[in-house]
């Protein structure tokens, strides 16, 4: 789980992002996520803004580790 700004930085960590590293998916406010299964998450970079920590949202994903982009 990588935490960020919606808006600017998450575009941009995005774009710096190497696919290859696996599934990668957003919060709604960086991009519409569609509904899928707990398991479709497990491995993937999620990038999500900063107000969705702690969120019912975030709960969807199970145990998860996570960072901030900042800067």
């Amino acid at each position: 789980m990588l935490f960020c700004y919606s808006f600017g930085k998450a575009q941009r960590v995005l774009a710096s992002v190497d696919a290859a590293i696996g599934p990668i998916f957003c919060h709604g406010a960086v991009e519409p996520l569609p509904v899928k299964e707990k398991a479709t998450f497990k491995q993937a970079l999620i990038v999500a803004p900063l107000s969705a920590q702690g969120s019912a949202w975030l709960k969807r994903f199970g145990d998860y580790s996570d960072a901030f982009a900042s800067g």
